[in-house]
């Protein structure tokens, strides 16, 4: 199915017709491009594509000059994937760490339990002592591996106040953490 030239510019107007128009034509090209070049499971490699399409609509007033439809969503695609694959091998990294060290690990550099314990609650304090917005994009992105956006999306900001909000909690944890 051949994706009109001029779907950008209706979807971009709230056009439900255009944007299933879009989804028949690329979710399965998308779908499969995922699960060949990132994901080796179909349910992932839909989970992707389907979160690219949201963003898509969710996003749509600010499109702006798109040439091609179908490159713009393989572009957002593939990000959302590399992301996506990023963010669970990061996850299976620290498990693995934690795992491997008797599930003891906290903070690398102390050498007895107790010392990790003590800086483990320590950083676990001042992290709850942060401001509410703070606290919340901070753990988002340091923990949950969540993007900028995603975590803007997440808590109904915008994207340079979440910025704001990490850099904040960095600089509120290390004056606390000296």
């Amino acid at each position: 199915m051949v994706v009109p030239p001029d779907v950008v510019a209706r979807i971009r107007g709230g056009d439900h017709d255009a944007f299933t128009v879009a989804f028949r034509a690329l979710y399965r090209p998308l779908c499969l491009y995922v699960l060949q070049a990132y994901a080796g499971d179909l349910a992932d490699a839909e989970d992707i594509v389907q979160r690219v399409f949201i963003e898509l609509w969710q996003g749509r007033a600010r499109l702006g000059d798109i040439v091609s439809l179908r490159a713009y969503l393989y572009e957002a695609t593939r990000s959302r994937a590399l992301t996506t694959v990023t963010r669970e091998r990061r996850r299976a990294q620290l498990l693995t760490e934690h795992a491997r060290d008797g599930g003891d690990r906290v903070v690398a550099g102390p050498d007895s339990r107790l010392e990790r314990a003590e800086a483990f609650a320590e950083v676990s304090r001042a992290i709850a002592e942060l401001p509410a917005r703070c606290r919340a994009a901070f753990v988002l992105r340091r923990y949950d591996g969540l993007s900028y956006a995603e975590i803007a999306q997440r808590l109904g900001m915008a994207v340079r106040t979440v910025e704001a909000h990490i850099a904040r909690g960095h600089r509120i944890l290390q004056a606390k953490l000296r």
